[in-house]
């Protein structure tokens, strides 16, 4: 039967210092990827919601759009109302009919009569 020879593997200086060196940038190129990944979400969160951020300007195109509807609705109630004082400031018979509708307001020698619906 042949005899076994057992081959001992020796590491030589050189080989565990470059193991040694590679393990190190190994671990050293992991802790820069966390450190990024970490820097980029803390980037993304202050992007995302900060004060100057995606969703608070969302948020406020949002309200400026419901201000300028309100706005528009405003104006056109400010220019009916403008209409109305122009209308009162210049004809005096829709005054004598708005005072006598709202007011019940009476002319003298008139007699008011006042009929009930059904």
């Amino acid at each position: 039967m042949p005899q076994r020879r057992l081959h001992s593997v020796r590491i030589s200086a050189k080989d565990s210092t470059a193991r040694s060196v590679e393990a190190q940038k190994q671990t050293i190129t992991r802790k820069r990827l966390w450190i990024g990944l970490m820097i980029g979400a803390v980037v993304m969160i202050f992007v995302l919601f900060s004060r100057y951020g995606v969703m608070t300007h969302i948020t406020l195109r949002s309200e400026s759009a419901e201000l300028e509807q309100k706005v528009m609705t405003l104006r056109k109630h400010n220019d009916s109302l403008r209409s109305v004082i122009n209308t009162l400031l210049r004809d005096t018979a829709e005054i004598e009919r708005i005072a006598r509708e709202h007011y019940g307001f009476i002319k003298p020698g008139e007699t008011v009569y006042i009929l009930e619906k059904k």
